[in-house]
C-alpha cells in the first residue's frame, strides 16, 4: 500500500455530487452578462482538479480560467481538459489578470489561517477584477453549532464497477482560534482486497461573517458593495460572500 496526497479518480467519484450543487448555485447567482458571453472570463480560485470548471464549461459560454497551489491537482486537471487555461498560484497572490468573475468554492477559502490572509486574498481578487466584475466566495461556517473540543468521525462508502472506496474522516474544532483539524483516509478496494490507501491532514479555519466584513473593508474590494448569505443545495452550513451580484 502506498500513501499519497492525492488520488484523482477516487476523489472525482466522491466529490462529483457536490459540483452539481455548486454549478446550480452559480448559474442562479452570476449575471447572465457573464455566464452567457464568450467575451467574459470566469476565474476559479483554488480550482483543484478542475471538476467545477469542466462542469461549468457545459453550462456557460464564458471563457474559463483556473488556478491552484497544488501542482499535482493541476496536472490532473490539464489531463482532463486542455481547453481551460490553468496556472499555479496562491489565493493571496496570483497576478494582475483582468477577469469578469471570480469564484472560490467549497472549503478552499478556509485554508487561509489568519485575518491577514483573508484580507490578502480579497485584495488579490479586487486587483484582478474588471470594473463591473463579481466575486463569489463559498466558505464553511459551522461555528454556530460547534463547541470547543467538538470531535467527529464518519465513514462513507462508494461502490463502483471495480470495487469500492471507503472514506474515513475525523475532525476536531478549537473555537479559541476557529481552527478545524481534518484527517482523511481513502481506502481503495478491488474484489474486497485493499489495494491502495490515501491519507491527508488538513488545517482549516472558519471565517465568520464579521471577519469577512472586516477583510472586505480593508481590501481593494472596499469600494464595491458586498453582501453575505448562507446555504445552497442541501448544505445550509455555508457562508457566501458576494460582491457585485444581487443579494
Amino acid at each position: 500500500m502506498a500513501d499519497s496526497l492525492f488520488l484523482p479518480a477516487e476523489n472525482e467519484r466522491l466529490w462529483n455530487r457536490r459540483v452539481d450543487e455548486q454549478v446550480s448555485f452559480l448559474l442562479e447567482t452570476l449575471p447572465e452578462r457573464i455566464t452567457d458571453s464568450p467575451d467574459a472570463t470566469l476565474l476559479s480560485a483554488g480550482c483543484g482538479t478542475g471538476r467545477l470548471l469542466r462542469a461549468l464549461a457545459d453550462e456557460t459560454a464564458c471563457e474559463l480560467v483556473g488556478f491552484d497551489v497544488d501542482r499535482e491537482m493541476l496536472t490532473y486537471a490539464r489531463e482532463q481538459s486542455d481547453d481551460i487555461d490553468l496556472f499555479q498560484a496562491d489565493l493571496r497572490e496570483f497576478g494582475s489578470r483582468s477577469v469578469d468573475a471570480i469564484v472560490c468554492m467549497y472549503t478552499t477559502f478556509n485554508y487561509l489561517l489568519s485575518n491577514a490572509d483573508v484580507v490578502a486574498a480579497l485584495d488579490a481578487f479586487g486587483d484582478a477584477l474588471a470594473e463591473d466584475g463579481v466575486v463569489v466566495v463559498d466558505a464553511s461556517n459551522f461555528m454556530s453549532h460547534l463547541v470547543d473540543g467538538y470531535e467527529a468521525e464518519l465513514t462513507e462508502t462508494l461502490d463502483h464497477e471495480d470495487g469500492r472506496i471507503e472514506k474515513h474522516v475525523s475532525h476536531s474544532v478549537d473555537t479559541l482560534d476557529n481552527r478545524w483539524h481534518h484527517e482523511e483516509t481513502l481506502q481503495v478496494f478491488a474484489d474486497d482486497e485493499l489495494v491502495e490507501t490515501h491519507t491527508a491532514t488538513h488545517e482549516l479555519r472558519y471565517v465568520t461573517a464579521h471577519e469577512f466584513r472586516f477583510a472586505h473593508d480593508r481590501s481593494s474590494l472596499a469600494d464595491r458593495e458586498a453582501h453575505l448569505a448562507t446555504g445552497y443545495g442541501d448544505d445550509d452550513d455555508r457562508l457566501i460572500y458576494a460582491v457585485g451580484v444581487e443579494p
